[in-house]
């Protein structure tokens, strides 16, 4: 009776290379797909509060202008009563659309972040054994999400970043490690804070 025999072990069939140019280029190409719609909404956003604050400015404009006429009306008449009523009136409404002003002025400005040179920074200061899977912008923080089989290459890879324009005067202040398979893969999830930050 014959027996067959399989020496083809499993230990000797070949190893699908994690870090290969396809898996590298679809990982920067869901990146930049991600970088892009966040970009997108932050236009859309920047857009509709730019145009409240063009009709914000019309209006303080148009009460800047009764608050003249009133007050100059004012010194002319003999009975102030009504006019100093509808003056505090207009001034309240003035104020209320001087705040609603700095506010949304404010809010057009603030946290405006070049993605492109946080792009360009990530991908010049890139290490072949370090590779992001997700990131998040928040108030000129970031929080970065990746995979490594080798985690001590990520100081090296960090200590380039801080060389970027975006990440100096930035420290890593967050540093989470977990095991992904077998295969030694370990999910990183890095975030940053401002220099002087105590929060």
């Amino acid at each position: 009776m014959k027996q067959r025999i399989n020496l083809y072990l499993s230990e000797l069939r070949p190893v699908k290379d994690p870090l290969s140019l396809n898996n590298i280029a679809l990982s920067w190409a869901i990146v930049l797909v991600l970088c892009i719609g966040y970009m997108s909404i932050l236009m859309y956003v920047n857009k509709d509060l730019t145009q409240e604050l063009t009709q914000v400015k019309r209006k303080l404009t148009q009460k800047t202008a009764q608050v003249n006429e009133l007050q100059a009306a004012l010194a002319v008449k003999q009975d102030k009563t009504f006019l100093s009523q509808q003056l505090n009136k207009l001034k309240k409404e003035y104020q209320h659309k001087e705040m609603m002003l700095k506010y949304i002025s404010g809010k057009n400005n603030e946290d405006k972040i070049s993605y492109a040179d946080v792009m360009s920074d990530l991908a010049q200061f890139h290490h072949s054994d370090v590779w992001l899977t997700q990131f998040e912008f928040m108030n000129h923080e970031i929080e970065l999400k990746g995979l490594t089989q080798s985690p001590s290459k990520l100081p090296y890879w960090f200590d380039g970043l801080k060389q970027s324009a975006f990440f100096s005067g930035k420290s890593f202040s967050v540093l989470e490690f977990t095991h992904v398979d077998e295969q030694s893969k370990i999910e990183f999830r890095v975030a940053t804070t401002k220099k002087g930050d105590n929060s």
